[in-house]
């Protein structure tokens, strides 16, 4: 008998429960949170009853989507009050992955989902998640500061323009929206784009502090476009990507630029980039032309001229590059530019000069190509190709000057060390070496040596006896 009425008491708070959840369900209150787009929360009032209600911070756009010609009109609509729903000043989330094909056009005829074809520009915050589908622009998407957009993954949520598309497709801020600094906070992860043209993937040059990019594929862009671009402008109070990034996760496929660092600083660098290049072999699949930038994480394979192509264009100092790998196809894996040309949009803290090159302070750790058909590494700057197939470590430093009767000055070499068995570099050991030595031009430190004794540092020279170890001091 204890169990059977239990069991009935078991059943009766069931029955309770399913009345009650249906009443809310079915409650006005409910069903208008539902019509305004807003998901439904339990808010309680002054008179002790509870009830649901509306949540402005998260808006299903779904459920507007059917008044608006396509989905960008639709997200304009939700932050510019189209709906007849007040969009909060602090933003929201509006989750538009409940849109498809059978509630509105993927087309986006009408313009961004910030600014609409010869309309004004919305600059509320809100963070975007985008359907599981391919959504094609005719205009490039512009976010402003405080906007995340947020796709279901790059095969899922694709971006696509048409060959009639021109500039870049996503555009980190704005060169007018801004309040006249830099923008900030603008994230895009999770997306695919697909372009069929000289076209940019994504452009950065005006979003700093906690602007980002995240697993996002890019394809279909040919030679003269730009995968990832991330540059700075000859104006210095603004538009500029310092303290950007990081850009991480980035795969690019096509015969354009891969990815660019040029005229910027201090970014918090690319973090995982796949460079599957179908270009020319004079082109390089990414241009490193700023100042205290890293690069690491890469694989490049396919054909092209050379993969990481280092102050070409603009000053390159202070950078890193750090786990870059190559495959059958590629030129020089790492070329080392001794160019001091520069092309305006030099934002780096510190200059050269005309007699310098734009190269200083390079390190790179860990470059390892086995199918270059030229080199691992090949240095403009200080002479040598490096054929190695792993190298560990090679740093590159800053000129050594001279100067001229003309109190001009001359850069007459750079110092260098590397952990490459063909070149030379700088040993230490706890006795004095002799015999034969290679390659010319190593340097060994006795370490235990007294101050008065010649033999604390060696170095491999040619002479009467041939190339040997020879004291120096």
């Amino acid at each position: 008998m204890r169990v059977t009425k239990r069991t009935g008491s078991r059943w009766l708070l069931v029955a309770t429960l399913l009345v009650f959840l249906g009443w809310s369900l079915g409650s006005p209150i409910g069903g208008r949170a539902q019509q305004e787009g807003n998901n439904a929360v339990v808010q309680s009032y002054l008179n002790g009853n509870v009830v649901p209600a509306g949540s402005p911070a998260f808006i299903d756009a779904s459920v507007f989507a059917s008044g608006y010609s396509d989905i960008c009109a639709t997200l304009y609509g939700i932050m510019t009050g189209g709906t007849g729903v007040t969009y909060p000043t602090a933003g929201a989330v509006i989750d538009a992955r409940g849109i498809n094909s059978s509630l509105t056009s993927m087309t986006c005829s009408s313009g961004s989902p910030w600014q609409p074809t010869g309309g004004s520009y919305a600059t509320e915050p809100s963070v975007i998640l985008l359907p599981a589908a391919t959504i094609t622009i005719g205009l490039q998407w512009q976010p402003p500061s405080h906007t995340r957009i947020v796709g279901e993954g790059p095969n899922l949520t694709i971006l696509q323009a048409p060959s009639s598309f021109s500039g870049p497709m996503i555009h980190m801020g704005s060169d007018n929206y801004c309040g006249g600094a830099a923008c900030t906070d603008i994230g895009i992860e999770h997306l695919g784009l697909v372009a069929q043209g000289a076209v940019t993937g994504i452009l950065n040059r005006n979003s700093e502090e906690l602007s980002y990019v995240n697993d996002v594929a890019i394809s279909g862009i040919s030679s003269g476009g730009i995968g990832l671009d991330i540059e700075g402008t000859s104006n210095a109070v603004y538009n500029l990507a310092v303290n950007s990034g990081p850009y991480s996760n980035i795969v690019f496929s096509g015969s354009g630029t891969c990815a660019q660092i040029n005229g910027t600083y201090d970014t918090r660098g690319i973090r995982g980039l796949t460079c599957n290049m179908t270009g020319s072999s004079s082109n390089a699949a990414v241009y490193l032309d700023g100042c205290s930038n890293s690069i690491e994480d890469v694989y490049i394979y396919g054909q092209i001229g050379d993969g990481i192509l280092v102050g070409k264009y603009n000053t390159a100092q202070g950078d890193l590059l750090t786990n870059v790998n190559g495959a059958s196809g590629v030129g020089n894996l790492i070329h080392i530019s001794n160019s001091n040309a520069q092309n305006g949009n030099n934002n780096c803290p510190y200059q050269n000069s005309s007699s310098t090159a734009n190269v200083a302070d390079l390190t790179i750790l860990g470059a390892t190509c086995s199918g270059c058909t030229n080199a691992t590494i090949e240095d403009d700057l200080t002479g040598p190709v490096v054929t190695d197939a792993n190298v560990g470590m090679y740093a590159v430093g800053e000129p050594v000057l001279e100067k001229n009767v003309n109190d001009t000055w001359t850069a007459i070499g750079y110092s260098r060390y590397t952990t490459s068995p063909s070149l030379p570099t700088w040993l230490i050991g706890s006795g004095a070496p002799s015999g034969s030595c290679a390659p010319t031009g190593v340097l060994y430190s006795n370490i235990y040596s007294s101050y008065d004794q010649l033999d604390s540092l060696w170095a491999c020279a040619g002479g009467t006896q041939g190339i040997v170890w020879t004291p120096i001091k």
